[in-house]
């Protein structure tokens, strides 16, 4: 524990935050086109990460006209 200073803290939560936003940005990428769709029968392309959940937007003013 005494050889661990601020800046090896600093640098590991750089690059656990680094991994952390290529994974999200890598799984946001996937909203659209996603699954592939192929010729073999109950076969999807999908990957890894897997594609996320659909995104719903919720209005501050959800019945006023555009």
């Amino acid at each position: 524990m005494e050889n661990i200073d601020l800046a090896q803290i600093a640098i590991w939560l750089f690059w656990v935050f680094f991994a952390g936003l290529v994974w999200y940005l890598h799984a946001e990428d996937k909203r659209e086109g996603y699954p592939l769709h192929t010729d073999r029968d109950g076969v999807t392309v999908e990957g890894f990460p897997a594609v996320p959940e659909k995104k719903i937007y919720k209005s501050a003013h959800p019945h006023a006209e555009h």
